[in-house]
């Protein structure tokens, strides 16, 4: 049998969930059920009764919420730092793949001042860190960033 942390390769379920093709169920550990089962029953369950399975999950992140969150980025760091390779080149061939649209989304971005954008200017031009800006002063930089614009509007007109 092999074995994957709390899962391994047993027996094939009684609704015939194959793994990879080897003629096996991947199983819990902890119970012996198939996992492939197990998910199909909790999506089920959801869409039998979407609003209760809602109203566990608030209930159950309000208790554990901070710790699962600490659980969660080591792990996505983890993850990271042992597939880096991996995912720079996902990321290159992304980037290659969509190079046009993510131009498009951060020119929008750029246009409509958002307010993480106008934030980042700050960040970039002085020595303030990014959560001790204060909101003032991103309105002030909005401001003056429209003066500039329509500035250069009106020096674009003249010179056609």
């Amino acid at each position: 049998m092999e074995t994957i942390s709390n899962k391994y390769l047993g027996s094939l379920c009684i609704r015939g969930h194959d793994h990879n093709g080897t003629g096996m169920s991947m199983r819990y550990i902890k119970n012996h059920t198939c996992i492939d089962c197990c998910r199909s029953g909790i999506r089920r369950r959801y869409e039998k009764d979407p609003e209760k399975i809602n109203k566990y999950n608030r209930k159950w992140y309000a208790a554990a919420g901070s710790e699962y969150q600490k659980r969660r980025t080591a792990f996505r760091k983890y993850y990271r730092n042992k597939n880096i390779e991996r995912i720079n080149l996902k990321s290159k061939e992304y980037r290659a793949l969509y190079k046009k649209r993510i131009s498009d989304n951060h020119k929008k971005t750029v246009k409509a001042l958002s307010l993480v954008y106008v934030r980042s200017k700050i960040v970039e031009k002085s020595n303030i860190k990014r959560e001790d800006v204060p909101v003032e002063l991103i309105n002030l930089k909005t401001m003056y960033i429209k003066i500039y614009r329509k500035l250069k509007e009106i020096r674009e007109c003249q010179k056609a």
